[in-house]
């Protein structure tokens, strides 16, 4: 560029058919200009066919919250309902031991003493 600028220093005459003036300007700012213009365009039309993308993206963005919040609410219900199964779990073992002990108790109690604790009591 600055090899450019240097090697095209003469002065060209740039007028703008509708206008009445003309304005002298160096060769190497049309280029450079001429080319800032085309980098600026090439931008901008990069940006705009990516749009489709950007919009995609965007709605799939979205669409993921949407999911991770109602994962986040499915593992939240699935906790409670493990926890409510498993103190349930605990009542049924804690009823079945008491069972067992009144069973016990029951036949131990229905069991005849023999004579001899009866005589030391």
């Amino acid at each position: 560029m600055v090899s450019f600028a240097i090697s095209n220093r003469e002065t060209a005459e740039l007028t703008l058919w509708p206008l009445p003036f003309a304005l002298p300007v160096p060769v190497f700012s049309i280029g450079l200009v001429a080319l800032t213009i085309g980098f600026f365009a090439g931008g901008f039309i990069a940006w705009w066919s990516g749009g489709h993308h950007r919009r995609l993206a965007r709605r799939r963005r979205s669409r993921l919250a949407a999911v991770e919040s109602e994962l986040a609410t499915l593992r939240a219900r699935l906790g409670e309902t493990e926890q409510a199964k498993a103190k349930e779990q605990e009542a049924a073992r804690i009823t079945a031991a008491a069972d067992a002990s009144d069973r016990a108790a029951r036949r131990e109690a229905a069991k005849p003493k023999p004579l001899a604790a009866l005589d030391a009591s």
